[in-house]
């Protein structure tokens, strides 16, 4: 049972009281790269972390990793431009936060398995979860950094990149009772391409990003790219919702 949900409160009904304590997350992906690198790598790191550690901590962790690589990358360079080891670090934060972060899903199923928890709990979805939200926010004002993009095309980034992407997920997760992420998704897949992007960029001149293209500006095209690679990702998430026609 799960002890910060008390048993005699004004907070929750009991219908509500008795769907939290018999909540189970499920989720999952069918991600070619998870099944056959970023999972089998989790598994093997996580022989190195004591089966007492929680599930939460790990989160913890990579949060605060990502959190604190964010704040030297946002700090201010000399003549706007972001040098190297900035990037380089960014690249190695992000690849060691997708590793935690699927590490602590699977810390969690051996300590189900060890019988030192009964399952997956509400609070751990929402911390997990959570510290994923605030972590997509990191990474787009990044990107925005990176592409010296104008205030206006923050907002659609913002938007773009993270509320509409990251609420379809959670609306999907809320209609029909899973996560699941696709064959070709924003973290198995992207998180990668975004580390990799980093290192890109060290070897770039980025000078030419505020020039006119062919429909704007060459930051206006990529975001304009970014938006549409997206799309497919997006409608997969709420395809279940209205092929059961669930909202």
């Amino acid at each position: 049972s799960y002890s910060y949900i008390p048993a005699n409160s004004n907070q929750f009904l009991k219908s509500e009281r008795d769907t939290l304590l018999n909540f189970k997350y499920t989720g999952g992906t069918d991600s070619i790269t998870y099944q056959y690198l970023w999972s089998p790598l989790a598994e093997y790191l996580l022989k190195f972390v004591p089966v007492w550690v929680a599930p939460n901590l790990i989160t913890l962790v990579a949060f605060l990793i990502l959190l604190v690589v964010n704040i030297l990358f946002m700090l201010p360079d000399q003549n706007d431009e972001i040098p190297d080891w900035k990037l380089v670090l960014m690249a190695i934060s992000i690849i060691v936060y997708q590793n935690l972060d699927n590490m602590d899903g699977k810390q969690q199923e051996e300590q189900v398995h060890n019988y030192l928890l009964e399952s997956s709990s509400p609070l751990g979805m929402l911390f997990d979860h959570g510290a994923d939200a605030v972590s997509a926010f990191f990474l787009a004002v990044q990107v925005m950094k990176i592409l010296k993009l104008s205030y206006g095309l923050q907002l659609i980034a913002i938007y773009a990149f993270i509320m509409n992407t990251y609420f379809c997920a959670m609306w999907s997760q809320y209609c029909v009772g899973y996560f699941k992420l696709g064959r070709v998704n924003p973290v198995d897949e992207g998180l990668p391409s975004y580390a990799i992007f980093c290192l890109v960029v060290t070897q770039l001149d980025l000078s030419g990003l505020t020039k006119y293209h062919i429909i704007g500006t060459v930051s206006q095209e990529i975001v304009l790219f970014l938006t549409l690679l997206l799309i497919p990702q997006t409608i997969y998430m709420v395809k279940d919702i209205f092929k059961n026609r669930i909202v």
